[in-house]
């Protein structure tokens, strides 16, 4: 009895182990920290199966041992995509390519760890071999810590999910992913009787090759991502001075007026016309504010933006708006000169809550803008320990609120509301950063707080 208790035990934990590993290397291709509540929720949910499928298929239907692996390979694998997608809310796609790459750098440790085990089987031959299973699997999971940090001290996160932002490009991703899964699972067949330290040479040099890979190509959207941006800020600063010129055109024919009025209010004033003068000078103020008061202000809160990369991105939403017809206010009460944050993730996120209020102030309309006030306002502002983004907007009152984060919720339609998770997976990198949502029924508050 306590035989048999001790082989299924054994069992139990060599499945344990491998599953405990996927996870860890999961949570390292996101860059997040290791949730052991989630961690453990998983993992319990994934193992009982996988032992049940391998004896079903193993002892109950006698199949052939290599078609054994590779159907409970498969069920194990599409086990943990659907878990995590339901415990992620992402699509699809998104979890089978972390679930391929989790695989890969999983795989590949405890193949080594079994061709360990049975070179120290034969070296140690008075020494259980179950006992041995115990000390490399403990081994094991300090080397899958090790690995860990080192991704996170090359950045393989960053580059990896770069490859997952491009929704267009994220099935092919998946794809050639799992290609490079299957190869590790392959390699050990080819290369089972090769001498020990060969075998570990090889595998290591097949997973740098193929961490390679990952990295270049995450390196490569990003760049292209920054060039975008950088070609975008040269034609924003482009704008901006042509902007500034036709304020000054502006002003040189409201001198011009100004005079013409003057002249007029002098002879009101010969008259006696203090009512017309009052009318008048009301008239002059509202086509002042009309015509450039509110351009002169929000020049000067532009300017308050020192970071170029942040105020192009705010130039090109201005411009965007102005030609969508949407009113917009924007107060940038101190410069800015830091954030708290990588340029290119803070564009990012300022980007989505405002393509995001763009896209619901639109759906308003322009008709119940001047009872509501601005259909968009962009708040920046950096104090002594925080910077701080607040984007809010008008609003239908349609719509589950409370269901914004779930990827491909979206109050728009289907196939929409891929841009709040991206935005929630950006901050996850950064534990000084917390975020706020609130609304009413005519307004949605999205306001961002990073410590410096």
């Amino acid at each position: 009895m306590f035989q048999i208790f001790g082989i299924y035990g054994m069992h139990l934990l060599e499945t344990l182990i491998p599953h405990l590993i996927l996870y860890f290397y999961v949570f390292t291709a996101l860059g997040e920290q290791i949730c052991w509540k989630n961690l453990l929720k998983v993992v319990g949910i994934a193992v009982f199966p996988a032992v049940i499928t391998y004896d079903v298929l193993s002892e109950a239907l006698e199949l052939p041992a290599l078609l054994v692996h590779v159907l409970s390979s498969a069920m194990v694998f599409f086990t943990n995509v659907f878990l995590v997608k339901w415990l992620w809310k992402r699509s699809f796609w998104w979890s089978f390519a972390l679930i391929g790459i989790g695989g890969v750098l999983q795989v590949a440790t405890t193949q080594l760890a079994n061709r360990m085990t049975k070179w120290l089987s034969i070296v140690f031959r008075e020494i259980s071999f179950t006992f041995l299973e115990l000390i490399v699997m403990t081994l094991l999971l300090v080397l899958t810590f090790f690995i860990r940090k080192l991704l996170y001290r090359i950045h393989f996160d960053r580059m990896f999910t770069e490859l997952l932002e491009e929704e267009s490009r994220i099935r092919k991703t998946a794809l050639w992913i799992f290609v490079l899964e299957l190869t590790i699972e392959i390699f050990p067949a080819l290369w089972y009787k090769a001498p020990l330290m060969t075998y570990i040479t090889s595998v290591a040099i097949l997973i740098l090759f193929l961490l390679c890979i990952v990295m270049y190509l995450g390196r490569q959207r990003e760049n292209e991502r920054k060039l975008r941006l950088q070609e975008a800020m040269l034609l924003q600063q482009q704008h901006y001075l042509e902007n500034l010129e036709e304020m000054q055109k502006e002003v040189r024919a409201f001198r011009h007026d100004y005079k013409n009025i003057l002249a007029g209010m002098y002879l009101d004033a010969e008259a006696g016309e203090v009512e017309k003068i009052r009318e008048t000078l009301k008239q002059l103020e509202l086509n002042f504010d009309r015509k450039l008061g509110e351009k002169i202000r929000q020049t000067g809160q532009v300017g308050n933006i020192r970071i170029p990369e942040l105020k192009s991105l705010v130039l090109s939403k201005l411009m965007q708006m102005e030609q969508k017809k949407l009113s917009c206010r924007l107060e940038v009460f101190y410069p800015v000169t830091e954030t708290g944050m990588e340029v290119w993730d803070l564009t990012r996120c300022l980007g989505i809550l405002l393509d995001n209020a763009m896209e619901a102030a639109r759906e308003v309309g322009s008709a119940t803008e001047e009872r509501k006030g601005p259909s968009v306002e962009l708040l920046l502002m950096r104090q002594e320990k925080f910077f701080t983004v607040r984007v809010e907007n008008v609003r239908k009152k349609e719509g589950d609120m409370a269901k914004i984060w779930e990827e491909g919720y979206s109050t728009k339609g289907k196939g929409r509301g891929m841009g709040l998770s991206s935005y929630q997976r950006i901050l996850q990198r950064y534990p000084e950063a917390s975020f706020a949502t609130s609304w009413t029924d005519d307004r949605f508050i999205q306001e961002l707080t990073v410590e410096l």
